[in-house]
């Protein structure tokens, strides 16, 4: 069999003790990532802060790209799983409530950890991992559509698509734009109103 590429993990926790050292791992990297620039870390740094060995975090990542690449893919995980649960409990909301509390959760969230997640955006081609992203977008692509059609805002899945396929990349956008940006005269509230009010009203478009 083909040895695994470089940016992945060796492997994943099976039992709930690894799953705790690989939480430790994690939260430990996030720390250091807020702290430092792009990858100017060493993953011996991680451990440290972590209080483990070296060799308990070389058992799951090779290499620094591995533990980024990890990062990433958990990071817009955690997003769309976020998302799928604050729906699941405002499905009887109306579209622009559901809309609001859904944004507003998503831009709060993002702003408050802007500093880590602008880190692991820079990050993204140089450990090779933009099929993760892509990967990310498709997830909350499907999920967008799948609303429209379930509200039956729209009634045939290729324009659900073509719909969400916009929505994504504006919400998208919008997330990176926050990430990026030093100015905050404009609260996220604001933002998350304006956002709202395009997002509701492209959908009652025909």
């Amino acid at each position: 069999s083909l040895p695994k590429p470089l940016n992945r993990p060796r492997k994943m926790p099976k039992q709930e003790r690894s799953s705790e050292l690989v939480s430790t791992i994690f939260e430990a990297s996030v720390r250091i990532f807020e702290s430092t620039k792009n990858l100017t870390f060493s993953t011996r740094s991680v451990a440290e802060l972590a209080g483990i060995s070296i060799g308990s975090l070389y058992q799951y990542f090779p290499n620094k790209e591995a533990l980024v690449g990890a990062l990433i893919e958990k990071e817009g995980r955690k997003h769309i799983v976020e998302i799928k649960k604050l729906y699941s409990e405002l499905k009887n909301e109306n579209l622009e409530g559901g809309t609001h509390a859904i944004l507003f959760n998503l831009f709060s969230q993002v702003n408050k950890n802007k500093k880590f997640l602008r880190g692991i955006l820079k990050s993204v081609f140089h450990v090779e991992r933009l099929e993760t992203v892509i990967e990310n977008r498709n997830l909350a692509m499907e999920f967008i559509a799948g609303v429209l059609l379930e509200k039956n805002i729209v009634s045939d899945r290729k324009t659900a698509m073509a719909k969400a396929y916009v929505i994504t990349a504006s919400c998208g956008g919008m997330v990176e734009t926050i990430i990026f940006r030093d100015d905050e005269s404009i609260s996220i509230d604001e933002i998350t109103q304006q956002m709202t009010k395009m997002v509701v009203g492209f959908c009652k478009l025909p």
